[in-house]
Protein backbone atom coordinates (compact mmCIF):
# COMPACT_ATOMS: atom_id res chain seq x y z
CA UNK A 1 0.00 0.00 0.00
CA UNK A 2 3.31 2.33 0.33
CA UNK A 3 4.84 1.46 -2.13
CA UNK A 4 4.25 3.26 -5.69
CA UNK A 5 4.25 2.09 -8.99
CA UNK A 6 6.67 3.22 -12.06
CA UNK A 7 4.80 6.68 -12.41
CA UNK A 8 4.87 6.88 -8.87
CA UNK A 9 1.52 6.63 -8.12
CA UNK A 10 0.49 5.02 -4.90
CA UNK A 11 -2.49 2.15 -5.45
CA UNK A 12 -5.02 4.13 -3.47
CA UNK A 13 -4.41 6.72 -6.14
CA UNK A 14 -4.33 4.23 -8.91
CA UNK A 15 -8.38 3.01 -7.70
CA UNK A 16 -9.39 6.55 -7.31
CA UNK A 17 -8.54 6.90 -11.13
CA UNK A 18 -10.52 3.71 -11.76
CA UNK A 19 -13.23 3.25 -13.99
CA UNK A 20 -15.16 1.66 -11.65
CA UNK A 21 -14.45 3.35 -8.31
CA UNK A 22 -15.52 0.49 -5.30
CA UNK A 23 -16.40 3.44 -2.67
CA UNK A 24 -17.13 1.19 0.10
CA UNK A 25 -14.16 -0.47 -0.36
CA UNK A 26 -11.67 2.78 -0.32
CA UNK A 27 -13.47 3.94 2.95
CA UNK A 28 -12.22 0.59 4.44
CA UNK A 29 -8.79 1.15 3.01
CA UNK A 30 -8.11 4.36 4.81
CA UNK A 31 -9.89 3.56 8.14
CA UNK A 32 -7.35 0.88 8.34
CA UNK A 33 -4.41 2.43 7.31
CA UNK A 34 -4.54 6.35 7.66
CA UNK A 35 -1.30 6.25 6.14
CA UNK A 36 -2.40 6.12 2.74
CA UNK A 37 -4.38 8.91 3.14
CA UNK A 38 -1.15 11.54 3.21
CA UNK A 39 0.51 10.02 0.29
CA UNK A 40 1.01 11.94 -2.76
CA UNK A 41 1.41 10.79 -6.52
CA UNK A 42 3.97 11.17 -9.15
CA UNK A 43 2.38 14.42 -9.55
CA UNK A 44 2.20 15.54 -5.77
CA UNK A 45 -1.58 15.23 -5.26
CA UNK A 46 -3.31 14.01 -2.39
CA UNK A 47 -5.89 11.53 -2.36
CA UNK A 48 -8.37 13.93 -1.54
CA UNK A 49 -7.66 16.31 -4.95
CA UNK A 50 -7.39 13.02 -7.18
CA UNK A 51 -10.92 12.27 -5.50
CA UNK A 52 -12.20 15.70 -6.47
CA UNK A 53 -10.61 15.69 -9.71
CA UNK A 54 -12.27 12.52 -10.55
CA UNK A 55 -15.83 13.57 -9.53
CA UNK A 56 -15.51 11.84 -6.26
CA UNK A 57 -15.59 15.08 -4.24
CA UNK A 58 -19.80 14.80 -4.33
CA UNK A 59 -19.17 11.26 -2.21
CA UNK A 60 -19.52 12.82 1.53
CA UNK A 61 -18.63 9.60 3.29
CA UNK A 62 -15.72 9.45 1.19
CA UNK A 63 -14.34 12.51 1.26
CA UNK A 64 -15.46 12.49 5.04
CA UNK A 65 -13.39 9.18 6.20
CA UNK A 66 -10.00 10.79 3.83
CA UNK A 67 -10.32 13.70 5.95
CA UNK A 68 -10.93 12.39 9.39
CA UNK A 69 -8.02 9.45 8.42
CA UNK A 70 -5.59 12.27 7.85
CA UNK A 71 -6.46 14.61 11.02
CA UNK A 72 -2.86 15.51 12.88
CA UNK A 73 -4.23 15.10 16.01
CA UNK A 74 -6.31 12.51 18.32
CA UNK A 75 -9.84 13.10 18.90
CA UNK A 76 -9.28 13.98 23.00
CA UNK A 77 -6.98 15.56 25.27
CA UNK A 78 -4.03 14.09 26.16
CA UNK A 79 -0.80 12.71 24.22
CA UNK A 80 -1.07 12.55 20.33
CA UNK A 81 -2.41 8.95 18.12
CA UNK A 82 0.88 7.58 18.33
CA UNK A 83 0.60 7.21 14.56
CA UNK A 84 0.14 11.12 14.13
CA UNK A 85 3.09 11.58 12.60
CA UNK A 86 4.25 15.57 10.62
CA UNK A 87 3.33 14.20 7.54
CA UNK A 88 -0.43 14.14 8.55
CA UNK A 89 -2.85 16.99 8.46
CA UNK A 90 -2.13 17.86 4.47
CA UNK A 91 -5.81 17.39 4.00
CA UNK A 92 -7.51 19.24 6.46
CA UNK A 93 -5.17 22.14 5.16
CA UNK A 94 -6.72 21.71 1.67
CA UNK A 95 -10.45 21.36 3.26
CA UNK A 96 -9.93 24.35 4.38
CA UNK A 97 -7.33 26.39 2.07
CA UNK A 98 -7.53 24.82 -1.30
CA UNK A 99 -10.77 23.37 -2.67
CA UNK A 100 -12.79 26.21 -2.59
CA UNK A 101 -15.15 25.15 -0.20
CA UNK A 102 -16.55 22.50 -2.74
CA UNK A 103 -16.06 20.21 0.80
CA UNK A 104 -17.13 22.78 3.27
CA UNK A 105 -19.94 20.40 4.68
CA UNK A 106 -17.32 18.24 5.03
CA UNK A 107 -14.60 20.75 7.39
CA UNK A 108 -18.24 21.58 9.05
CA UNK A 109 -18.45 17.75 10.19
CA UNK A 110 -15.34 17.15 11.24
CA UNK A 111 -15.03 20.56 13.56
CA UNK A 112 -18.04 19.61 15.03
CA UNK A 113 -17.81 16.41 15.81
CA UNK A 114 -19.04 15.22 19.36
CA UNK A 115 -16.17 14.01 20.58
CA UNK A 116 -13.90 16.59 19.26
CA UNK A 117 -12.60 18.69 22.47
CA UNK A 118 -12.00 22.09 22.68
CA UNK A 119 -8.72 21.57 22.72
CA UNK A 120 -8.56 19.94 20.04
CA UNK A 121 -10.49 21.90 17.61
CA UNK A 122 -8.39 25.12 18.73
CA UNK A 123 -5.08 22.86 17.32
CA UNK A 124 -6.97 22.19 14.21
CA UNK A 125 -7.90 25.82 13.74
CA UNK A 126 -4.07 27.34 14.29
CA UNK A 127 -1.99 24.07 12.43
CA UNK A 128 0.72 25.82 10.58
CA UNK A 129 2.04 24.89 7.31
CA UNK A 130 5.27 23.87 8.68
CA UNK A 131 3.53 21.57 10.73
CA UNK A 132 1.98 19.52 7.82
CA UNK A 133 5.13 19.86 5.40
CA UNK A 134 5.96 20.62 2.37
CA UNK A 135 3.26 20.71 -0.84
CA UNK A 136 0.86 23.66 -1.42
CA UNK A 137 1.12 27.29 -2.03
CA UNK A 138 -0.93 28.74 0.46
CA UNK A 139 0.01 29.62 4.17
CA UNK A 140 3.52 29.80 4.06
CA UNK A 141 4.22 31.28 8.15
CA UNK A 142 0.67 31.33 8.90
CA UNK A 143 -2.50 29.22 10.45
CA UNK A 144 -5.38 27.58 9.01
CA UNK A 145 -7.41 30.11 9.97
CA UNK A 146 -6.06 33.06 8.66
CA UNK A 147 -5.53 31.10 5.24
CA UNK A 148 -8.97 29.36 5.30
CA UNK A 149 -11.66 30.79 2.66
CA UNK A 150 -14.01 33.43 4.17
CA UNK A 151 -16.77 30.11 4.11
CA UNK A 152 -14.56 27.83 5.78
CA UNK A 153 -13.33 30.57 8.30
CA UNK A 154 -16.56 31.14 9.35
CA UNK A 155 -17.12 27.61 10.06
CA UNK A 156 -13.86 27.21 11.95
CA UNK A 157 -14.49 30.20 13.89
CA UNK A 158 -18.43 29.08 14.59
CA UNK A 159 -16.38 25.62 16.17
CA UNK A 160 -14.42 27.16 18.38
CA UNK A 161 -17.10 29.39 19.95
CA UNK A 162 -17.57 27.81 23.41
CA UNK A 163 -21.21 27.08 24.01
CA UNK A 164 -21.92 29.16 20.69
CA UNK A 165 -21.09 32.19 22.42
CA UNK A 166 -17.38 33.02 23.78
CA UNK A 167 -14.26 32.83 21.87
CA UNK A 168 -11.05 31.97 23.93
CA UNK A 169 -8.51 34.75 23.72
CA UNK A 170 -5.03 33.25 24.19
CA UNK A 171 -3.65 29.43 24.20
CA UNK A 172 -5.23 28.22 27.52
CA UNK A 173 -6.26 29.24 31.04
CA UNK A 174 -5.53 32.86 32.77
CA UNK A 175 -5.55 31.24 36.08
CA UNK A 176 -6.09 27.33 37.44
CA UNK A 177 -7.02 26.54 41.39
CA UNK A 178 -6.78 22.79 40.80
CA UNK A 179 -8.04 22.61 44.59
CA UNK A 180 -11.50 23.65 43.74
CA UNK A 181 -11.40 22.61 40.34
CA UNK A 182 -11.56 26.22 38.73
CA UNK A 183 -10.56 27.41 35.06
CA UNK A 184 -10.30 31.14 34.49
CA UNK A 185 -10.38 32.09 30.69
CA UNK A 186 -9.91 35.70 29.15
CA UNK A 187 -12.91 35.28 26.04
CA UNK A 188 -14.59 37.66 23.55
CA UNK A 189 -18.46 37.55 24.26
CA UNK A 190 -19.60 37.40 20.56
CA UNK A 191 -23.15 37.35 21.76
CA UNK A 192 -26.22 34.73 21.83
CA UNK A 193 -27.06 34.54 18.70
CA UNK A 194 -23.75 33.82 17.13
CA UNK A 195 -24.19 30.29 15.73
CA UNK A 196 -27.53 31.75 14.33
CA UNK A 197 -25.37 34.29 11.74
CA UNK A 198 -25.17 33.61 8.20
CA UNK A 199 -22.26 31.53 6.67
CA UNK A 200 -18.86 33.31 7.10
CA UNK A 201 -19.91 35.35 9.66
CA UNK A 202 -19.22 34.35 13.47
CA UNK A 203 -21.66 37.08 15.62
CA UNK A 204 -20.16 40.25 16.65
CA UNK A 205 -16.98 41.21 15.14
CA UNK A 206 -14.09 40.91 16.97
CA UNK A 207 -13.79 44.60 17.67
CA UNK A 208 -17.19 45.28 18.76
CA UNK A 209 -17.43 41.85 21.23
CA UNK A 210 -17.30 42.56 24.99
CA UNK A 211 -14.09 40.89 26.72
CA UNK A 212 -15.07 38.57 29.72
CA UNK A 213 -13.46 36.41 32.22
CA UNK A 214 -14.87 33.32 31.93
CA UNK A 215 -15.23 30.66 35.27
CA UNK A 216 -15.54 27.20 34.56
CA UNK A 217 -15.93 24.58 37.61
CA UNK A 218 -15.04 20.99 37.52
CA UNK A 219 -17.68 20.76 40.42
CA UNK A 220 -20.99 22.29 41.61
CA UNK A 221 -20.23 22.82 44.74
CA UNK A 222 -17.77 25.97 44.67
CA UNK A 223 -19.93 27.29 41.72
CA UNK A 224 -23.10 27.34 43.59
CA UNK A 225 -21.46 29.00 46.58
CA UNK A 226 -20.64 31.50 43.84
CA UNK A 227 -23.92 31.87 42.60
CA UNK A 228 -25.78 31.67 45.67
CA UNK A 229 -23.92 34.84 46.47
CA UNK A 230 -25.26 36.43 43.30
CA UNK A 231 -28.29 35.52 42.70
CA UNK A 232 -30.13 38.06 46.13
CA UNK A 233 -28.09 40.63 44.53
CA UNK A 234 -29.59 41.80 41.24
CA UNK A 235 -27.60 44.72 40.85
CA UNK A 236 -28.38 45.13 36.92
CA UNK A 237 -25.58 45.85 34.17
CA UNK A 238 -25.86 49.30 34.17
CA UNK A 239 -23.78 50.56 37.50
CA UNK A 240 -22.22 47.54 38.08
CA UNK A 241 -20.31 44.51 36.07
CA UNK A 242 -22.82 42.65 34.16
CA UNK A 243 -22.16 38.54 35.31
CA UNK A 244 -24.10 35.63 34.25
CA UNK A 245 -23.89 32.11 34.91
CA UNK A 246 -24.77 29.02 33.72
CA UNK A 247 -24.30 25.49 33.44
CA UNK A 248 -23.44 23.29 30.21
CA UNK A 249 -24.16 19.64 29.95
CA UNK A 250 -20.93 19.26 27.51
CA UNK A 251 -18.36 19.96 28.99
CA UNK A 252 -15.62 21.32 26.36
CA UNK A 253 -13.18 23.58 28.11
CA UNK A 254 -12.72 20.96 31.17
CA UNK A 255 -14.34 17.42 29.40
CA UNK A 256 -16.33 16.89 32.58
CA UNK A 257 -19.96 15.93 31.58
CA UNK A 258 -21.77 18.67 33.67
CA UNK A 259 -19.90 22.15 33.36
CA UNK A 260 -20.54 25.06 35.74
CA UNK A 261 -19.83 28.70 34.46
CA UNK A 262 -19.67 31.85 35.46
CA UNK A 263 -18.48 34.90 32.97
CA UNK A 264 -17.98 38.16 34.25
CA UNK A 265 -17.53 41.50 32.39
CA UNK A 266 -14.06 42.72 31.79
CA UNK A 267 -13.48 46.64 31.85
CA UNK A 268 -11.47 48.38 28.96
CA UNK A 269 -9.15 49.86 31.17
CA UNK A 270 -9.53 49.98 35.53
CA UNK A 271 -8.96 54.22 36.81
CA UNK A 272 -6.18 52.33 38.46
CA UNK A 273 -4.10 52.18 35.58
CA UNK A 274 -5.79 55.58 33.94
CA UNK A 275 -4.16 57.03 37.58
CA UNK A 276 -0.91 55.38 37.01
CA UNK A 277 -0.54 56.33 33.19
CA UNK A 278 -0.95 60.09 34.30
CA UNK A 279 1.91 59.76 37.18
CA UNK A 280 4.05 58.16 34.50
CA UNK A 281 3.37 61.08 32.03
CA UNK A 282 3.72 64.10 34.10
CA UNK A 283 3.28 63.74 37.67
CA UNK A 284 0.03 65.97 38.01
CA UNK A 285 -3.02 66.03 36.12
CA UNK A 286 -3.79 69.06 33.82
CA UNK A 287 -7.34 70.99 34.51
CA UNK A 288 -8.63 69.01 31.50
CA UNK A 289 -7.39 65.56 33.36
CA UNK A 290 -8.95 66.71 36.83
CA UNK A 291 -11.88 67.84 35.66
CA UNK A 292 -12.20 64.37 34.42
CA UNK A 293 -11.42 62.27 36.67
CA UNK A 294 -13.80 64.69 39.40
CA UNK A 295 -16.45 63.39 36.55
CA UNK A 296 -15.82 59.81 36.97
CA UNK A 297 -15.24 60.17 41.00
CA UNK A 298 -19.00 61.42 41.26
CA UNK A 299 -21.01 58.78 38.82
CA UNK A 300 -18.87 56.29 41.03
CA UNK A 301 -19.78 57.72 44.20
CA UNK A 302 -23.61 57.68 43.08
CA UNK A 303 -23.48 53.89 42.13
CA UNK A 304 -22.01 53.63 45.49
CA UNK A 305 -24.24 55.02 47.20
CA UNK A 306 -27.38 52.96 45.27
CA UNK A 307 -25.69 50.03 46.78
CA UNK A 308 -25.33 51.26 50.12
CA UNK A 309 -28.93 52.53 50.12
CA UNK A 310 -30.04 48.66 49.47
CA UNK A 311 -27.89 47.80 52.86
CA UNK A 312 -24.80 46.37 50.70
CA UNK A 313 -20.88 47.22 51.00
CA UNK A 314 -18.35 46.33 48.66
CA UNK A 315 -15.56 45.82 51.26
CA UNK A 316 -13.12 46.37 48.67
CA UNK A 317 -13.57 49.19 46.56
CA UNK A 318 -10.70 51.26 45.08
CA UNK A 319 -9.13 52.40 41.82
CA UNK A 320 -8.44 48.91 41.02
CA UNK A 321 -12.67 48.21 41.41
CA UNK A 322 -13.35 50.98 39.03
CA UNK A 323 -13.64 49.97 35.58
CA UNK A 324 -14.36 52.38 32.16
CA UNK A 325 -16.54 49.69 30.10
CA UNK A 326 -17.05 51.61 26.88
CA UNK A 327 -18.37 54.55 27.41
CA UNK A 328 -19.71 54.19 31.29
CA UNK A 329 -18.30 53.76 34.53
CA UNK A 330 -18.99 50.71 36.41
CA UNK A 331 -18.19 49.21 39.78
CA UNK A 332 -16.29 45.80 39.72
CA UNK A 333 -15.74 43.20 41.85
CA UNK A 334 -19.23 42.53 42.32
CA UNK A 335 -19.16 38.71 43.42
CA UNK A 336 -17.65 39.64 46.38
CA UNK A 337 -20.09 42.16 47.59
CA UNK A 338 -21.90 41.51 51.23
CA UNK A 339 -24.44 42.31 53.25
CA UNK A 340 -24.13 45.39 55.73
CA UNK A 341 -23.35 43.61 58.99
CA UNK A 342 -21.75 40.18 57.50
CA UNK A 343 -18.26 39.39 58.17
CA UNK A 344 -15.70 40.39 56.04
CA UNK A 345 -13.27 37.69 54.53
CA UNK A 346 -9.67 38.07 54.27
CA UNK A 347 -9.35 38.40 50.85
CA UNK A 348 -11.62 41.54 50.59
CA UNK A 349 -9.84 43.56 53.55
Amino acid sequence: LSEPDAAADYPIHVLLRGAAVDEPHLRRLVCRYPIVATLRDGDRLLPIEVACRAGLGRSTALALAVAVADLPVGPHDGPVCPHRGPCFGRTWWYLACECEDELAGVLAEVINAKGLSWERRRELCHLTRERVGPGGETGVGASLLECATPVCRGILERALLFVGRFEIVGAGPRFVDHEIGLRVYLARDRGPDAVTQPQGVAGTSPKEATHVYLKCYVSTKFWKKEVAKLKPLKLGNKYFETVEHFQVQEGELTMKAVQCCIAIEKPCATLHTILDRLQRNNGTPSHRHGYRLATIIRVLGKELLLLHERGLVHANLGAHSCGIFRRQWKITGTSGILRAGDPVPPDRC
